[in-house]
């Protein structure tokens, strides 16, 4: 948790106080990030003015960046647009986002007996959930585990090829437990193609680390 003071700025000094100490702010990130969302939107929406939804625990689901594939790639006929920013979502509207945006996981959670009376069990502890559904996943469609090479994968959509970008975002996160967008922010991962907004941040994140989107 050493880099959220450069990427939250003054708020983490608020979501420290909040939680009281940086160790309760730490178990709160793993086992109920959905209370951190509305920070998290406070800080970035300015720029990123989808991310407002995250005050009302509405993620954003579409990754900010996507990995240059790598390898010669080949069809894989599955529709998977639902990103990492899931583990955001409010509790009470889970079952809501993911039957009518993230379909595939809703499948595999009650496949795998995490649905209770209608309603997903992925509620505490929500990556270490959704990771288990991610990885039953790859490992059922022979999905590579190097999530530059996963990029190399496509769904035909309408005659055009759509790269797995957003499956590609939960392998890196599932492994690396760490966002992508954070790790190129910190300058800690390459060969990626972020979006310009995500280009400016890492431009303030340099220059001003005590308030990334303040100049």
């Amino acid at each position: 948790m050493e880099e959220w003071p450069v990427l939250l700025g003054p708020i983490y000094r608020r979501l420290k106080t909040a939680a009281g100490g940086e160790r309760a702010l730490e178990e709160v990130a793993y086992e109920r990030p959905w209370v951190l969302a509305a920070y998290i939107g406070e800080v970035y929406s300015p720029l990123f003015p989808e991310w407002r939804g995250l005050v009302e625990g509405n993620p954003p689901l579409t990754p900010l960046l996507k990995f240059t594939p790598r390898g010669e790639g080949r069809a894989l006929p599955l529709v998977f647009r639902c990103g990492p920013g899931l583990v955001l979502a409010d509790p009470a509207r889970l079952p809501r986002i993911l039957t009518s945006r993230c379909p595939v996981i809703a499948r595999v959670l009650r496949e795998a007996g995490l649905y209770m009376r209608g309603r997903p069990l992925a509620v505490e502890r929500p990556l270490e959930v959704f990771c288990r559904v991610v990885e039953a996943l790859a490992g059922r469609l022979k999905i590579p585990a190097d999530p530059w090479e996963a990029a190399s994968l496509y769904a035909v959509e309408s005659g055009a090829r759509r790269r797995h970008h957003h499956l590609a975002a939960w392998l890196y996160l599932c492994q690396r437990k760490s966002l992508a967008e954070a790790d190129y922010l910190l300058e800690r991962i390459r060969d990626v193609e972020p979006e310009a907004r995500l280009k400016i941040v890492k431009t303030w994140v340099k220059t001003n680390s005590t308030s990334p989107l303040q100049i």
